[in-house]
């Protein structure tokens, strides 16, 4: 049986750029079918096929970016998808889960899903993110958690 990263919770957004190019609807589409074969039980949500019924316009975004980070914070983690980091829509996505100490992962096109890190962020693997909630990290992680949070 292939390992699987775990992911805490029910609700997972899936965010992969759009920019008003209607073939990224079907490229989402691919990493949607990978994550609901690896996880079936989850809830996988795509704001790219739930508000995809409305013209794009990119110098009005404000609106439709609003209402994705309103749905964001509901969910348990967000997955990163595409070419994410070049896309606006993506970044703001990110940056809202990295304030709200989202767990936060990237699916790779071969499918493998791991943790998201920055310069600025780094992340527990996720058995060590439940033993944050009660207290600091022990040392010697491989990835070190955040002090102080």
């Amino acid at each position: 049986m292939e390992k699987r990263e775990y992911i805490e919770g029910q609700l997972l957004y899936i965010a992969h750029p759009y920019g008003g190019d209607e073939k990224n609807k079907e490229r989402v589409q691919t990493y949607l079918k990978m994550l609901q074969a690896k996880y079936p039980e989850k809830t996988l949500f795509s704001p790219l096929h739930n508000w995809g019924y409305a013209p794009y316009d990119k110098e009005h975004q404000h609106k439709p970016m609003k209402d994705c980070l309103e749905v964001l914070q509901r969910c348990n983690a967000l997955i990163l998808c595409g070419n994410w980091r070049e896309s606006r829509g993506c970044n703001q996505e990110y940056a809202a889960a990295y304030v709200m100490d989202m767990q936060i992962y990237e699916i790779k096109p071969t499918g493998e899903i791991c943790s998201v890190e920055s310069n600025s962020r780094r992340i527990c693997d996720v058995d060590e993110r439940r033993k944050r909630k009660h207290g600091s990290c022990p040392s010697g992680l491989f990835i070190p958690c955040l002090s102080g949070r």
